[in-house]
């Protein structure tokens, strides 16, 4: 009979949608008066990652954000890694670098997984937008089915406030435009998190 292991089971993992800044600085050589002058040029770029989160797959997190924005030829090992912010929740809500959480280390990545999967939301039982992506009128009801919950149409109340707010009528997108002039294009997976960071918030 094995004795029982003094290690706690791991903590079951969950698909999540993360939303990645990735700032690169590219430098640019400008020649003024027979004088050379070098700076800096930042470019941010935004993707959308969905990942199966766990505590235990920190490297496999690190080399995927890196596949998703073409930079793959930077090897991820466990002595060569890269440090990143996190903020819990939407960032397109709660953008502020300030309160954004650093992860350092493997002890760090297993501690922001923790905290994801705690918190992942329920379902999300009705939508107020239809499969194609189309917006909602000002007279259109909020469509839940039977059963939900006040959590459930609360969700769904501000999905339809997103599309109205952001969305484009002619072509069924939806883009939030940060305060800062970036524009973000939303996913549908994007603006049901957003809609649902909205009721917590």
């Amino acid at each position: 009979m094995s004795s029982p292991s003094d290690s706690s089971p791991e903590t079951p993992g969950f698909t999540a949608t993360f939303i990645i800044y990735l700032d690169t600085y590219t430098k640019t050589t400008t020649e003024n008066n027979g004088k050379a002058k070098t700076k800096e040029v930042k470019s941010t770029k935004v993707k959308e990652l969905v990942f199966q989160v766990s505590e235990s797959n920190y490297i496999k997190f690190l080399t995927t954000i890196l596949m998703k924005h073409d930079k793959s030829h930077y090897r991820i090992t466990e002595r060569k890694k890269y440090t990143f912010k996190y903020l819990l929740g939407n960032s397109l809500v709660v953008y502020r670098c300030a309160e954004a959480m650093d992860v350092d280390n493997q002890a760090d990545y297993a501690e922001m997984a923790k905290k994801l999967i705690s918190e992942e939301p329920p379902k999300t039982v009705g939508d107020t937008a239809s499969q194609d992506g189309s917006g909602a009128s000002d007279n259109d009801e909020i469509a839940v089915v039977d059963g939900a919950t006040e959590l459930d149409q609360e969700i769904a109340h501000f999905h339809r406030l997103i599309i109205k707010k952001w969305g484009n009528e002619y072509d069924n997108s939806v883009t939030y435009i940060h305060q800062s002039g970036m524009e973000i294009p939303c996913t549908p997976a994007m603006i049901k998190d957003w809609a649902r960071a909205m009721v917590c918030f």
